[in-house]
């Protein structure tokens, strides 16, 4: 069984980017249950980069495939997430000391990173796109975040005794309405051409709708990319 210090969980390939161009990538596994890369930082020492796609099962498959084959040290979970209050901004960033589940169970992440403010986050089963929907998550879960992808990953990391860290950067605020992308994007944020030409024919509006949310996108993703361009040199 191999062994890495590090592995990092990110659920898209946008989010990824900042580590697949770094170094040497080597791919050691692809979807169905995780795109899994090799990242060589020098002759003794690599970096484990995993690509769950979004939502709790790609992940949990992804994770239980992870810790199959290979032995972890330490495991870190970076990615994008919904504010639940308003005013949280894009692209503020914050450390997740704690994660609930849809049935307000709790788990709390081991490793602290202290340059980041510390928020509590709620995995959901789906996209929240509605502020109406944030604002019942905030009153049911008292949390400042929404994401997809969590709190299966940090019960896997209690369970297997693994340091786990996790930072997410606020896209859409708690006033944003966001489009639904599920028809043309898939679960690793690759978009497919021709179901989104269709469904822009349908809907025309959706056009400008998409404008705006790779608008904002774009900020909180060149915050994570900065942020993971030093993190990769500093502590993996």
């Amino acid at each position: 069984m191999k062994e890495y210090r590090s592995a990092v969980f990110i659920p898209t390939f946008p989010e990824a980017q900042a580590l697949l161009k770094r170094g040497k990538s080597k791919l050691l596994q692809k979807a169905k249950k995780a795109w899994m890369y090799e990242l060589q930082k020098n002759k003794t020492d690599a970096v484990l980069l995993v690509i769950t796609g979004m939502g709790q099962a790609l992940t949990q498959e992804a994770a239980e495939e992870v810790f199959k084959h290979y032995k972890i040290s330490q495991l870190y979970l970076f990615g994008v997430a919904g504010a639940l209050r308003e005013e949280l901004k894009r692209p503020q960033a914050f450390y997740i000391s704690e994660v609930k589940n849809l049935k307000n169970q709790s788990l709390s992440s081991s490793k602290h990173v202290d340059s980041f403010a510390s928020a509590t986050a709620v995995t959901v089963d789906h996209v929240i796109q509605q502020t109406s929907e944030k604002r019942l998550l905030q009153e049911n879960y008292l949390a400042d975040l929404v994401e997809m992808e969590s709190f299966p990953l940090a019960q896997l990391c209690q369970n297997q005794k693994i340091p786990f860290t996790h930072i997410r950067w606020i896209m859409d605020e708690f006033q944003d309405q966001l489009p639904s992308v599920s028809d043309f994007v898939d679960p690793w944020g690759k978009i497919k051409i021709v179901p989104l030409v269709f469904s822009l024919l349908k809907n025309p509006r959706l056009c400008f709708e998409l404008v705006g949310l790779a608008r904002k996108s774009r900020q909180s993703l060149k915050a994570m990319t900065l942020f993971l361009d030093s993190f990769y040199e500093k502590y993996l």
